[in-house]
């Protein structure tokens, strides 16, 4: 005669065993997914601030030193150079790549420099002030293609 068979039956004791390993297993699932979720949330927002440096850098034409020095004869020199995403985002500067932040930190620098020069000389007249300008500007446009170099490497 068959029997059936009996059900396994489990102690109270392997029963609070096996819930709180299924208990810790679900904390360590739970943990692992929102490590991942962090991780990707803050690369897309570093993304982000690459792709906007970039299109703030990009946006300027490419202009050689007699260029830059016309645009400090204009009335409002320090409306002509955007800097505006630059200094909205400048405590996120660090969470690019070194080479990255050191090249934007670099040419922007020099420009906010440049338009701080720029807006509070009355006049370029001075030779001392054309001579701090052309110092400025030097390698301005270099600066800034280095630091598209850079930003466009990790996009």
């Amino acid at each position: 005669m068959v029997t059936p068979e009996q059900p396994a039956v489990v102690s109270p004791a392997e029963a609070t065993l096996i819930v709180g390993f299924a208990t810790l297993f679900g904390a360590f699932i739970g943990s692992i997914t929102q490590f991942v979720i962090s991780r990707l949330k803050a690369r897309a927002e570093v993304d982000s601030l690459r792709k906007s440096l970039l299109a703030e850098l990009q946006a300027l034409p490419t202009l050689d030193e007699d260029a830059w020095l016309k645009l400090g004869y204009q009335d409002q020199p320090d409306q002509m150079i955007p800097v505006t995403v630059y200094r909205s985002n400048s405590d996120r500067i660090g969470k690019l790549n070194a080479d990255e932040s050191k090249a934007v930190v670099q040419f922007y620098s020099r420009v906010i420099a440049y338009k701080s020069l720029a807006k509070n000389s009355s006049g370029f007249e001075d030779e001392d002030v054309k001579e701090s300008m052309k110092e400025l500007l030097g390698t301005i446009e270099d600066l800034r293609s280095d630091a598209v170099d850079e930003l466009e490497k990790n996009i």
